[in-house]
Parts: C-alpha cells; sequence; structure tokens
C-alpha cells in the first residue's frame, strides 16, 4: 500500500492539498516523540540508523531542553536533597 493511502486510512493526511505529509515527516517525528519520552539518544540513533551518535544530537537537539532541566533538577536532588533549588544564605551561615 502506498504512503499517501496509509495516511488517508489514519486520518493523517489532513485534506490540505498543499501540505502533503512525507514519509521523512514521520520519521523526524517519531525520533523526536522518542526523545520527549527519554528513550536514551543512542538508542534512537540505532532506530534510525545513524552513523554516529553526533548525527542524532545535530539533528535533534531541539528536543533536549527539557531532558537537559531534567538533569540540572536531579543533580540539585543529589547535592541538596529534596529542595527544589540550591543552597540559600540560611544554609551557607548553619
Amino acid at each position: 500500500m502506498r504512503l499517501g493511502s496509509l495516511l488517508a486510512r489514519s486520518g493523517l493526511h489532513g485534506g490540505d492539498a498543499h501540505r502533503k505529509i512525507r514519509l521523512h515527516d514521520l520519521r523526524h517525528t517519531a525520533a523526536s516523540l522518542l526523545l520527549a519520552q527519554h528513550v536514551p539518544a543512542r538508542v534512537v540513533m540505532e532506530m534510525l540508523g545513524h552513523s554516529q551518535i553526533s548525527v542524532t544530537m545535530n539533528i535533534y537537539s531541539h528536543v533536549m531542553p527539557t531532558q537537559l532541566a531534567a538533569a540540572a533538577d536531579a543533580m540539585g536532588r543529589a547535592l541538596w536533597g529534596d529542595k527544589p533549588e540550591g543552597p540559600t544564605d540560611a544554609d551557607e551561615e548553619a
């Protein structure tokens, strides 16, 4: 079955004659969704068939800001416990 037929049957075609969904668009969306769901970039790289992790990271780095914030929060918890922010003046006085 052709991609256009599959898209029409799935309701993804959208009816916009000016904007056709390409196979590449679906591939990019899948990779972005996987990374946003915290699937390791190495796994996504292998699924896409990229030869180097840098290729995947360069293309999909727009997905990473939320993961960077989560990593910073995890580091904060590791350093300062469950407090949402870093040390305060009161912590330095103790």
